[in-house]
């Protein structure tokens, strides 16, 4: 979901069942749009294996039809995909200020980043606390700092462990990666 918009990716370069992203995410396309594209060796099954009650076979895509469509909406996420495309990802200050949270965080003892070794959205660092007793402190301050959104979430790997997402758009101001850092570093220095 996460990809479209801020990563570049070529369809024809991977080998895939199905891919679906949300319009609204990095593409800035209205809410409650987005795209599913079914792979090819999808699309050759020829029939689903129940008809339609009529006798007649029907082509494996007939499931995902979603009915009456809301053509302003798909008009208005058309449009975002085609300016994003235009303007290309532009994720260059995404990614300075991702580093600056991500070295800022890395001086700080208490916290830990949450990374994986495949590509990265610019916009969005996770990070947790080494010390889960440090977790009611770390989920006060996801309450109270703005423009950056922070969401807090059960890690995968220990479910009582809490994690933080932070996530900024092109727009959040640059100065807020110090902002968020120095607040971090009253907390849990």
């Amino acid at each position: 979901a996460q990809a479209v918009g801020q990563i570049p990716f070529h369809l024809q370069t991977i080998h895939f069942d199905g891919y679906f992203f949300p319009g609204h995410k990095w593409c800035a396309g209205p809410m409650g749009t987005g795209a599913l594209i079914l792979g090819q060796q999808f699309l050759q099954q020829e029939v689903l294996q129940n008809s339609n009650g009529k006798g007649d076979s029907l082509p494996l895509w007939t499931e995902f039809e979603l009915g009456t469509q809301n053509i302003g909406l798909l008009a208005g996420l058309a449009k975002a995909c085609n300016l994003k495309n235009q303007e290309g990802l532009k994720t260059t200050t995404l990614e300075t200020m991702r580093q600056e949270i991500r070295l800022g965080l890395s001086k700080i003892s208490a916290l830990q980043s949450l990374e994986w070794d495949g590509p990265h959205t610019s916009g969005i660092l996770s990070f947790t606390t080494r010390d889960p007793s440090t977790t009611p402190a770390l989920l006060k301050a996801a309450q109270s700092s703005n423009p950056i959104i922070w969401k807090a979430f059960p890690l995968p790997t220990n479910t009582q462990h809490t994690g933080i997402r932070l996530s900024w758009e092109p727009e959040t101001p640059r100065t807020v990666p110090q902002c968020i850092l120095r607040f971090l570093e009253r907390h849990f220095e």
